[in-house]
């Protein structure tokens, strides 16, 4: 028994997988636009992480001064000096914690950025692969099968906080 045949003349199960393979290739793109939706959602909150405070430069300032005057009492080896420089060290740390957490968010935009250019060059290829597809179809010919995806989709629970 002979196999039907379509409109565009080919067979019915090489339509059939043509037509699986388009939809897997929109799927595919749907995955990598919303990997990158939430990654630039990802890069914005990283970018608006601030510097110190007003405040916090004054803290840190006061600290440095207190510091340099328990360094004083170092010097003259005087027990004085633990009973100033500790507090004065635990007030510049409070003070530049901000500082701090404004780096981490830096290395992490960092990588951010890194995976919204493997994400932008997934969905080229993807989008390649359609255009192939569609040109194949317009001609009336059977596509040629599709090779794997290079790269899973990474979900946003798995990036690094």
């Amino acid at each position: 028994m002979a196999l039907a045949r379509c409109s565009c003349g080919v067979r019915r199960p090489a339509c059939a997988e043509e037509l699986e393979s388009a939809v897997s290739l929109v799927r595919e793109l749907e995955a990598h636009h919303k990997e990158r939706e939430e990654l630039q959602k990802t890069r914005a909150d990283l970018l608006a992480v601030g510097f110190q405070t007003r405040g916090q430069e004054n803290q840190e300032f006061a600290s440095l001064i207190v510091c340099a005057t328990a360094g004083i009492f170092a010097v003259t080896i005087h027990f004085g000096f633990f009973c100033i420089f500790v507090p004065a060290y635990l007030m510049y740390r409070r003070a530049t914690s901000a500082t701090r957490h404004q780096r981490a968010s830096t290395d992490a935009l960092q990588e951010v950025v890194h995976r919204i250019r493997e994400v932008d060059g997934l969905e080229a290829e993807c989008l390649a692969a359609a255009r192939t597809l569609a040109s194949a179809w317009e001609r009336g010919e059977a596509a040629a099968p599709r090779a794997a995806p290079r790269a899973a989709p990474r979900g946003a629970g798995e990036r690094e906080q």
